[in-house]
């Protein structure tokens, strides 16, 4: 099956943020989409891990230990035929009971099933990227902290969007922060996770970070950066917040311009009127 080019898939995006869906789906109509195929990964899926995956336990070490793969909150174009990039999100579904949950990105080779040719219809893992940041430029305390690779979990980050600059680098926006994180292409962080200038969540770091919201959190738990688009120009990134701020129209989501070089990155909010209902993830 063909893949879409990144231009095509935001062409898609603004489309639907911008009013209604310009097609009826009927069996009748020749210009409604329709399902060209389909490939699946069993929800029981497991990779290799260097301790178990599992929920409300803290990492310990064990031989031949697995993690669930989990479902994917992002998924990008890979180089080869129908290969993939694809990420789950924090794990099992909370800060709390996430700690053993390593942050990854798997590429994943689809062969999909069509009417025409057949196919398995299933999903090969490839091979997978650990988030990790064993230079220390998470400035708050993480889960393995105290350890060399300081591989990150679900505890610490809760990535929901991800994109690829044209340098190779990793971008992924998340929902604890919300922030920020910006990885080289091995998964390795290369600068302290970005805040959202006048947006905080329930799940904000404690300590060893300024807020930037004075008081209590004015974005609700798991209302982060859902979504996030890359220029055509690959210099600016468009995070969207999945639920609004406090005080805001209800119909509105912040949505933060960043343009960002290593060492340096300048931040501009605006605020994306979405069309009623809301549609809260345009991933």
């Amino acid at each position: 099956m063909p893949k879409l080019g990144l231009s095509v898939l935001l062409a898609l995006v603004c489309a639907a943020l911008a009013g209604p869906p310009p097609v009826a789906f009927s069996a009748g109509n020749p210009d409604a989409p329709t399902l060209e195929g389909r490939a699946i990964l069993p929800a029981d899926a497991t990779a290799a891990a260097p301790f178990p995956g599992v929920p409300n336990a803290d990492p310990v070490s064990a031989a031949g230990a697995t993690q669930p793969v989990g479902g994917f909150s992002a998924l990008l174009d890979a180089a080869g035929r129908n290969t993939f990039w694809a990420m789950p999100d924090n794990g099992f579904g909370s800060k709390a009971n996430s700690r053993s949950f390593l942050l990854r990105v798997y590429r994943v080779r689809a062969d999909f099933e069509t009417r025409r040719r057949g196919g398995s219809g299933k999903v090969e893992i490839l091979d997978a990227i650990t988030l990790r940041d064993p230079e220390d430029m998470v400035p708050f305390p993480i889960v393995l902290e105290t350890t060399g690779d300081r591989l990150l979990t679900g505890a610490d980050f809760d990535v929901e969007s991800m994109r690829v600059a044209p340098d190779g680098s990793l971008w992924f926006g998340e929902e604890f922060g919300p922030f920020l994180v910006h990885t080289d292409a091995t998964g390795k962080v290369l600068e302290a996770p970005i805040p959202t200038p006048g947006v905080k969540s329930p799940d904000f770091p404690a300590t060893g970070i300024a807020e930037p919201v004075a008081g209590p959190a004015n974005l609700a738990r798991s209302n982060g950066f859902e979504g996030m688009a890359l220029s055509e120009d690959g210099r600016k990134l468009y995070p969207v917040l999945k639920g609004p701020v406090t005080g805001d129209d209800q119909r509105n989501r912040p949505c933060s311009s960043s343009t960002s070089r290593r060492g340096s990155t300048r931040r501009s909010s605006a605020a994306t009127a979405w069309p009623t209902p809301a549609i809260s993830s345009p991933t």
